[in-house]
């Protein structure tokens, strides 16, 4: 990251960075781990599309119990439907074949 700080012969300094968003920072890591859910908030169905290297996606409601599990096999892109589930925030939860966790927030409406 590259910084500009500039005196204009005051006591105080200015710094000029360069802008970024929340957004920004949570897509860079969304894309770290190839795993990409769409849309999000989400009222009927959502849409995953990730590497083949995941085994388990899991959605927990936010007492930690699993609302919904699927087991992709190494596919590329599966569909969760999630039009009988209250509106509020869930948590995917998903695993790779190495055993490692990846979460995710996801809002249904």
């Amino acid at each position: 990251m590259q910084e500009e700080l500039t005196n204009n012969g005051s006591d105080s300094a200015h710094v000029s960075m360069p802008e970024a968003s929340v957004t920004d920072v949570a897509e860079t890591l969304v894309e770290q781990h190839a795993l990409y859910v769409m849309p999000n908030p989400a009222i009927d169905q959502v849409w995953l599309n990730y590497s083949p290297g995941l085994v388990r996606v899991c959605l927990m409601d936010a007492l930690g119990r699993r609302v919904l599990e699927v087991a992709p096999q190494g596919a590329t892109s599966t569909t969760l439907q999630i039009e009988t589930l209250a509106p509020a925030s869930y948590f995917l939860v998903v695993v790779d074949t190495q055993g490692q966790v990846h979460n995710r927030k996801l809002i249904k409406q």
